[in-house]
């Protein structure tokens, strides 16, 4: 049974990428390198803190639905809270 206050994050890296993701307890669910061709994925207490080098190779969804980053980029990093 799911839990009513998790959330749930898919990352792909068409490149390699920095994310580093941080959920609402503080822990660190995911701080450094995923390689070109990967994927990860994430269950923590939202809301989330997302920081992503190099964004714009990475597709990014929560709970099942695609998360745009195109306009959160600021130069290659794209920094997002997903609640």
């Amino acid at each position: 049974m799911a839990d009513a206050a998790s959330g749930h994050i898919q990352l792909n890296a068409q490149q390699a990428a920095w994310i580093s993701v941080i959920d609402a307890t503080g822990k660190k669910l995911q701080y450094g390198t995923l390689e070109a061709g990967s994927s990860k994925e994430l269950t923590g207490t939202p809301p989330f803190q997302l920081k992503i080098g190099n964004a714009a190779q990475v597709q990014l969804s929560f709970n099942g639905q695609p998360v745009a980053l195109t306009d959160k980029i600021r130069g290659t990093t794209a920094k997002i809270e997903l609640k």
